[in-house]
C-alpha cells in the first residue's frame, strides 16, 4: 500500500465523539537477551538461552575509600594488593576485613597504573602520569625506575624470572634490569595496554591506539596476531591450550558500530569475534577453573559469562550478574573454584563471586512508548516458576518519554501469567519485575513477556486535496499478494524480513488486507481529457484509510458521488463525464476498517477546479491579399476558459504564435488583425489554430489566390 504522508488540519465529521478508543490491541513483546538487556538489570540476570533470572550471588569482601581501583594483584588467600586512582596508592588490603587497608605507597598526585608480585615476593607498582617504577615488600615501596614514557601500564614478572612492562605515551616493551630497563620493541601505538604471557604464544601485548594484538618474537621484532577494527586492547587471557581470548574496545562513538568486542584466537593463529557490545566497554577477562571467560564492563558495571568459549559448537552466552560499581575494572579467577573477584570502581568495591543465586532481584523493563494515549490490558508472562521461588510485577505510566514525578506511582506487586494492568491510562508505560527465591539453589525464569495495549484512536487527517496535470492518469498495475510464488535468493536479509511477528498487529494487518484492495503499484499513463484528483492524508493511529470522492458544480448545494472505498490517495477519471463548468471535489477519509467499534470520517475540499473539454471557436475568418501583404482578420472564443495562445500555418509549413489586437491573450474573447508577408502567386491554404488555457484546440482554415 502507498505510503501516506504526514499532514495535518481537517475538519471532522459532526456526528462522531472524541476521543474514540476504539483501535485494534497492540502489543509489546520482550524476549531474548538483547531485548531483556535493553532495561535495567538489578541483580538480575540472562542466561543463554535469553531467560530473566535471578543474579550470581556474590558477596561485599571489601569497600574502598578512593574512588577508582586500577589494578589487582593476589599476595596470598586473604590478601590482594591493589592499585587506586582518586587518591593514587598503591594498598594492601585483606578481604572481607573493613578498614584493613594498608598504604604502601602514597602518591601527592597521579595515579597508580599497575601493580605486581615477583617470582621472589617483590612488590612493584607504577605511578603516572610521571612514568616511574617502584619496588619493595608489605612495609614499603621505592622508586627504581624512571621511564621516559609517562605511562607504565602493565607490569608482569615472567616465567623466566625477569620483570616486563609496557609504556604510553610512547607504546614499547620493557625488561626490567636492575634499575635500568631495556628496550625489547617499539610500537607505533601511542600505548600498549595489555601484557600477557602465554605457553603456546610466549609474551603477547595489545595496542592502545591501532588496537593490534602483538607476540613477542625477539628484540626489536614482533608479530601481529590480530588487528581487528577497535583502538584498544583493553585485557588479554588464555587457557594454556594455545588459545587467546581478547578484549577490544572502540574510541569514538560510532552507532553503526559495535563499542567493544571479545575475539578469540586459536593456536593456528585464526581469530574469530565471539561477542560484540553495542554500548559498553569491555575492561578485563577472567578464565575461572572450569574454563568459562567472564567479561566485565563499563558504565553498566555488567559481567558476561561465555560457557567454553574455545568450543563453537557448544559455546553459549549468558549476564551473569551485575556489578554495584559502575565499572568492572578486573576480574581475577579464584584459585580454589568456579568463582572469581570482582574489582570495580566508582564505588571502589571488592566482590566475591561463587555460585548460587541471589534471594531476591530486580529488573526494570525499558520504557515503551504507545506513541499515543493508550488504555492498558493485560501482562502476560511467560516464565518457570519452580516451587519456592516468585516472580511479582507492577508497572507505572506517563507522558514523558523518561519517568519523573509526573509519572504514576508503581502499582501493587501482583504475581501470575496474566496480570491486569491497573496503571492509568498513558502514552509511555515501564514494567518492574522482582525475582524472589528461598533457596540460592533456585531460581525463576522469565522467558518472556508482552504488554497488551489499545491507543486512544485519533481522527485521521486529509491536508490538501489537489490535482495532477491534465491528461495524467493512474491504473493499477499488480496487486499485492504475500502468499503468490516467485523467485528468492535465500539469505539473511530476505529471510528476516519474513520472520513471523511476536506481536498481535500481524493478525489485525492480514485480516485489514483481505478486505481492502493492496495494489502496490500503479501505471501512469496519458491520455487528453484523463483528470487525476489527489490528497495528502495522515493516521497518528497508522490506520488502514478508504476514501471516498465527491464533487459539487459551483453554486449547487449537492455533493455527488464520484468514488467510494478507495484505498489509494489518487483517483484519475473522464472529466468529459462532467459537464464543462467551476466543480470542488471533497474527499473524505474514514479510519472504520482499522477500529472496530467507533471510528473517524474527515473530509477536506479541493479549490475551485475548472472543468473545460469544449474547443475554442474561431469566427469571421478571412484573408485578403493586398498590395504587399496579406491582411488575415477573425474571432477566436472559448464559452468557458480563457484563451491560451493562437497560431498560424501556411501551406502546412510555416507556423507563427500571433498576437490579439490588445496586444494581450488572456480573455475568453480575442479579435485579431494579421499582416503577413504577400507570398508567391498561386493558391495558398492557411490554418488557424485556437487553444484554450484547458489544453483544447480547434483549427480552422482559409483559402486565399495570389496573382
Amino acid at each position: 500500500m502507498m505510503k501516506i504522508k504526514s499532514v495535518f488540519g481537517a475538519v471532522l465529521a459532526a456526528s462522531l465523539t472524541f476521543p474514540a478508543h476504539a483501535e485494534f490491541p497492540k502489543n509489546w513483546y520482550v524476549e531474548g537477551v538483547r531485548d531483556f538487556l535493553n532495561g535495567a538489570l538489578v541483580s538480575t540476570a540472562i542466561q543463554s538461552d535469553g531467560s530473566l533470572t535471578l543474579s550470581s550471588a556474590f558477596e561485599e569482601r571489601n569497600q574502598l575509600t578512593a574512588n577508582n581501583i586500577m589494578d589487582a594483584v593476589p599476595l596470598n588467600a586473604n590478601e590482594m594488593l591493589v592499585a587506586t586512582a582518586k587518591p593514587g596508592s598503591a594498598m594492601i588490603v585483606r578481604l572481607g576485613e573493613s578498614g584493613s587497608e594498608k598504604t604502601i605507597l602514597d602518591l601527592p598526585q597521579g595515579f597508580v597504573s599497575a601493580v605486581a608480585k615477583g617470582k621472589d615476593g617483590s612488590l612493584y607498582a607504577a605511578s603516572a602520569p610521571d612514568g616511574r617504577l617502584y619496588k619493595g615488600d608489605k612495609s614499603g615501596l621505592k622508586p627504581i625506575f624512571q621511564a621516559k614514557e609517562q605511562y607504565i601500564w602493565n607490569i608482569l614478572p615472567a616465567k623466566d624470572g625477569q620483570v616486563y612492562f609496557t609504556t604510553g605515551n610512547r607504546g614499547a616493551l620493557y625488561r626490567l634490569q636492575g634499575d635500568s630497563a631495556e628496550l625489547l620493541y617499539q610500537s607505533k601505538e601511542n600505548n600498549l595496554r595489555a601484557l600477557y604471557e602465554d605457553p603456546h604464544w610466549g609474551m603477547v601485548f595489545g595496542g592502545g591506539s591501532r588496537g593490534i594484538v602483538y607476540q613477542y618474537e625477539r628484540k626489536d621484532k614482533a608479530r601481529a596476531l590480530l588487528d581487528a577494527d577497535f583502538d584498544e586492547v583493553t585485557a588479554i587471557t588464555g587457557n594454556g591450550k594455545g588459545d587467546l581470548f581478547v578484549a577490544l574496545n572502540r574510541s569514538a562513538a560510532d552507532k553503526s558500530r559495535a563499542k567493544s568486542a571479545v575475539f578469540r584466537i586459536d593456536r593456528q593463529g585464526h581469530s574469530e569475534l565471539l561477542f560484540p557490545l553495542d554500548n559498553e566497554t569491555a575492561n578485563t577477562l577472567a578464565l575461572n577453573k572450569a574454563g568459562d571467560l567472564f567479561v566485565g564492563t563499563g558504565n553498566a558495571g555488567r559481567i558476561y559469562k561465555i560457557y567454553q568459549p574455545e568450543n563453537p559448537e557448544v559455546r553459549e552466552l549468558s549476564l551473569a550478574t551485575r556489578s554495584a560499581s559502575d565499572q568492572v575494572s578486573l576480574l581475577i579467577a579464584a584459585a580454589a573454584n568456579d568463582g572469581f573477584l570482582s574489582f570495580g570502581s566508582s564505588p571502589a568495591r571488592i566482590d566475591r563471586y561463587e555460585g548460587g543465586f541471589l534471594r531476591t532481584g530486580i529488573y526494570e523493563s525499558d520504557v515503551m512508548s504507545a506513541g499515543i494515549s493508550a488504555s492498558w490490558g493485560l501482562l502476560r508472562l511467560q516464565a518457570v516458576v519452580p516451587s519456592g521461588t516468585q516472580i511479582r510485577v507492577a508497572t507505572r505510566t506517563g507522558n514523558t518519554a523518561t519517568p519523573d514525578n509526573t509519572w504514576s506511582d508503581w502499582s501493587a506487586f501482583k504475581t501470575g501469567t496474566e496480570v491486569p494492568i491497573t496503571s492509568p491510562a498513558g502514552r509511555f508505560l515501564q514494567a518492574k519485575f522482582e525475582l524472589q527465591s528461598n533457596s540460592a539453589q533456585r531460581t525463576p525464569q522469565l522467558k518472556s513477556f508482552e504488554v497488551n495495549y489499545v491507543r486512544d484512536n485519533l481522527a485521521p487527517i486529509v491536508h490538501e486535496v489537489y490535482f495532477l496535470d491534465r491528461g495524467i492518469f493512474f491504473k493499477p498495475h499488480t496487486y499485492g499478494k504475500p502468499e503468490a510464488p516467485r523467485v528468492v535468493q535465500l539469505e539473511p536479509r530476505v529471510l528476516q524480513s519474513l520472520r513471523q511477528p511476536q506481536s498481535t498487529e500481524s493478525v489485525y494487518a492480514q485480516m485489514l488486507e483481505e478486505k481492502s484492495s493492496s495494489e502496490i503499484r500503479m501505471l501512469q499513463d496519458f491520455k487528453q481529457g484523463m483528470l487525476t484528483v489527489a490528497w495528502d492524508s495522515e493516521d497518528a493511529n497508522e490506520d488502514r484509510l478508504t476514501f471516498d470522492v465527491y464533487y459539487q458544480a459551483y453554486g449547487q448545494t449537492e455533493w455527488v458521488p464520484l468514488a467510494k472505498d478507495l484505498t489509494q490517495p489518487i483517483y484519475s477519471f473522464d472529466s468529459s463525464t462532467l459537464s464543462d463548468g467551476n466543480y470542488r471535489f471533497r474527499v473524505y477519509a474514514s479510519d472504520a476498517l482499522s477500529n472496530p467499534g467507533e471510528s473517524y470520517r474527515v473530509y477536506r475540499d479541493s479549490e475551485l477546479m475548472t472543468i473545460d473539454n469544449t474547443v475554442p471557436t474561431v469566427s469571421g475568418l478571412q484573408a485578403t491579399v493586398k498590395q504587399d501583404h496579406v491582411e488575415v482578420r477573425f474571432e477566436a472564443k472559448d464559452q468557458l476558459s480563457a484563451l491560451a495562445y493562437v497560431e498560424t500555418i501556411l501551406d502546412g509549413q510555416q507556423s507563427d504564435f500571433v498576437q490579439s489586437v490588445d496586444k494581450i491573450i488572456d480573455g475568453r474573447e480575442e479579435s485579431f488583425l494579421l499582416k503577413m508577408k504577400r507570398p508567391a502567386k498561386g493558391q495558398h491554404m492557411l490554418v488557424v489554430k485556437a487553444t484554450d488555457r484547458m489544453g483544447n484546440t480547434s483549427t480552422h482554415r482559409v483559402s486565399f489566390n495570389v496573382r
